[in-house]
């Protein structure tokens, strides 16, 4: 799946919006099924997810590093 701009915004939104993926202080980030649950919530809001094969699962430090790559800034 190739992602617009508009749909890496509104994933990285909905990304900081689950602490419980990204951040290892939160009381979730060790228990699977809420790192899961949090991943399908995600899924579930996203505008054109098909599966949950079409979202990345970046850690935060990649995905803040993809989000300002040169690439996608048009740099």
């Amino acid at each position: 799946m190739e992602w617009t701009n508009d749909e890496i915004l509104e994933f990285w939104e909905l990304y900081e919006a689950q602490p419980a993926i990204w951040n290892p202080k939160n009381t979730g980030h060790r228990n699977r099924k809420i790192v899961h649950d949090a991943w399908k919530e995600i899924e579930s809001k996203l505008s054109d997810c098909q599966s949950s094969d079409d979202i990345p699962r970046f850690n935060y430090n990649g995905l803040r590093q993809y989000w300002y790559s040169p690439n996608l800034l048009g740099a």
